[in-house]
């Protein structure tokens, strides 16, 4: 089994079409693979979201459906940690 740590940007790349997308795509597109994030990356993706549909680059459905497919993603494709000092 191969594990793929994403970063904001990295995960940032699935929803938003730009330079280096087609790779994650690939890594979705594997089977048998563990793919990780840190809690805040989740924040950190939304807050992107909201971001692009507030300087007018997506409109308020757009982020639904953004939200909606990133949510159902994370809660059934990613394993997430949480940030600080693994509980004892």
């Amino acid at each position: 089994m191969k594990y793929y740590f994403f970063d904001t940007s990295a995960l940032f790349k699935r929803y938003q079409r730009e330079r280096g997308s087609d790779v994650i795509d690939r890594i979705f597109a594997l089977p048998d693979v563990k793919l990780i994030v840190l809690n805040v990356t989740i924040t950190e993706v939304l807050s992107n979201f909201f971001r692009l549909r507030n300087i007018g680059e997506i409109s308020n459905e757009e982020l639904e459906t953004l939200i909606a497919v990133f949510s159902g993603e994370i809660s059934s494709r990613f394993e997430i940690y949480p940030i600080g000092p693994r509980p004892e």
